[in-house]
């Protein structure tokens, strides 16, 4: 039996008010330049406009409402004034939560916490909360409840992290309440939904096309876990080279420890070089080369995917893939809000960067 998800929320609201100018005539009086700026309300800027509140409001929520003539002097007025409604006020006025969950799968990678935080630092600046539920995608009764969970909030939308299978299933069935925008290479069938990924098939070429311009030929791969979506794409790239040798593969799970382990059988296979599907793997793959006294790049080469922190201090420093996450993070929310407004689905393919470095002979 799974347990119940840990679920948390961050949140980050514009509030408040502000005002840019130091002096604004208000019907017979100045606003001095020390009054609190949190005073300016609505009502300031419906007086200060000479329209009523409403048309205030109106001008914030629905200008279309407007003739253009008063739609273009409340917005003077606002923009001299610097006025900014508070996220709570315009939400209800517009009917909105201005929530949005993440559906993640509480994974400590570093990948995965960059992507956090691209998503929650875009929400932020959107006016956006973000309520994220961990979810164990093997266990059932971890994932109802997650999904009880949304179903119970006021969600306008949510961001699914589909990294197996399993997930991008979900992702499909939570789409048929809400916008969805899946974080998957994987296809979900559904005109509804929006998608974000990295050219894992792209960045997987590029490095192994560097490695066999480099001189090798004997290529062994320490693979993700078998069922997730970038793992298998990095595998599959791999298997279609033309003298791959399946005898060379070894099924790791993101470990540098899997790493060590599978490069001590690559190495008894005659491999000379390692391609680990994270720098994680490469890391452990390089601690076995080390303590064989396995010369790296001259008898065997490595690489790595991510392009992790200190990766470039690795002994020797690694050649690997980095990935764009925080701006994978930030594509996601863009994303969730067009769909919130009644905007069409789309696809966005983020591109990789290979990190050429020292595990590898220079060409």
């Amino acid at each position: 039996m799974g347990h119940p998800p840990a679920v948390f929320v961050r949140e980050r609201e514009r509030g408040g008010y502000s005002c840019a100018r130091s002096e604004r005539v208000v019907r017979g009086g100045f606003m001095s330049r020390s009054e609190n700026r949190s005073s300016l309300t609505l009502r300031d800027v419906a007086r200060m406009a000479g329209v009523s509140h409403q048309t205030v409001s109106r001008a914030l929520n629905h200008p279309d409402l407007l003739d253009p003539g008063t739609l273009e002097r409340v917005r003077t007025v606002i923009d001299e004034v610097g006025y900014q409604p508070s996220a709570v006020a315009r939400r209800l006025a517009t009917r909105r939560s201005g929530l949005i969950g993440v559906l993640d799968t509480g994974s400590s990678v570093l990948g995965q916490i960059l992507l956090n935080t691209g998503i929650v630092t875009a929400a932020a600046d959107a006016g956006l909360s973000v309520r994220m539920i961990v979810c164990d995608w093997e266990g059932g009764e971890s994932l109802d409840s997650a999904l009880r969970s949304f179903w119970a909030e006021q969600l306008e939308g949510v961001i699914v992290m589909a990294n197996t299978t399993l997930a991008v299933r979900v992702a499909s069935l939570v789409a048929a309440r809400m916008p969805v925008v899946l974080v998957s290479g994987k296809e979900i069938g559904d005109a509804h939904v929006s998608r974000v990924l990295i050219d894992q098939a792209g960045g997987t070429a590029a490095l192994l096309d560097l490695i066999e311009r480099s001189g090798y030929s004997r290529i062994g791969h320490i693979a993700g876990p078998a069922g997730w979506v970038d793992a298998d794409v990095r595998r599959q790239v791999w298997e279609s080279l033309p003298h791959c040798d399946s005898a060379l593969l070894y099924q790791g799970d993101w470990s540098p420890s899997s790493g060590y382990e599978g490069a001590a059988i690559l190495v008894e296979r005659g491999v000379d070089a390692i391609f680990a599907a994270n720098d994680h793997m490469a890391l452990g793959a390089l601690h076995f080369l080390a303590d064989n006294a396995v010369q790296v790049p001259e008898e065997v080469g490595v690489v790595g995917f991510d392009d992790v922190l200190g990766s470039a201090h690795y002994q020797p420093p690694l050649t690997t893939v980095s990935q764009p996450f925080e701006n994978l993070g930030r594509r996601c929310v863009k994303l969730l809000a067009e769909l919130i407004a009644g905007g069409a689905p789309s696809t966005e393919i983020l591109e990789t960067n290979l990190i050429v470095r020292d595990s590898l002979r220079h060409l």
